[in-house]
């Protein structure tokens, strides 16, 4: 769940269509109880799909929240002058759920955005589960049972 200050809004959306946050910071509130580890990557998927989706937050992983201006001009940019209602409150959300991927960060690195290690993420799980997939069958070849084949014995 998403933690703000008592009577704000939990978003409100600019003049270019992007979502503004509370002054105060947003954190979740939600614990992910599994941990992602080379077996469990499709439950993890879901628990983690879950939490993104009740924040609404499917749009950064997706890759179409489009980034916004990080400073509103050029005199800005000199000045280091951030786009506090726009850009600061993205970054915020971004960050958070950058955070999600804690256990899997060594896999990660070079991605900068959260719909970058979402889709390495699941790129790097696809990979590992065909492998799984390729030798479970191989296995599955050599197993008998008795005289039997495991095919033969199944049939």
């Amino acid at each position: 769940m998403v933690s703000e200050t008592p009577g704000e809004s939990s978003s409100i959306s600019d003049s270019g269509g992007y979502e503004m946050l509370p002054k105060s910071p947003i954190t979740f509130n939600h614990n992910i109880s599994v941990k992602l580890d080379d077996d469990n990557f499709l439950r993890w998927k879901q628990q983690v799909l879950a939490v993104i989706k009740g924040h609404k937050l499917q749009s950064y992983i997706q890759g179409s929240k489009l980034v916004p201006q990080k400073f509103n001009s050029k005199e800005e940019e000199d000045l280091g002058a951030h786009n506090d209602d726009v850009y600061l409150n993205w970054e915020q959300r971004e960050q958070l759920l950058l955070s999600l991927s804690d256990s899997i960060q060594a896999q990660m690195v070079g991605c900068e955005h959260s719909y970058q290690v979402w889709d390495k993420t699941d790129a790097y799980f696809t990979v590992h589960s065909r492998a799984k997939i390729k030798h479970i069958k191989a296995q599955m070849q050599t197993i008998k049972k008795g005289t039997l084949r495991a095919s033969e014995y199944l049939k």
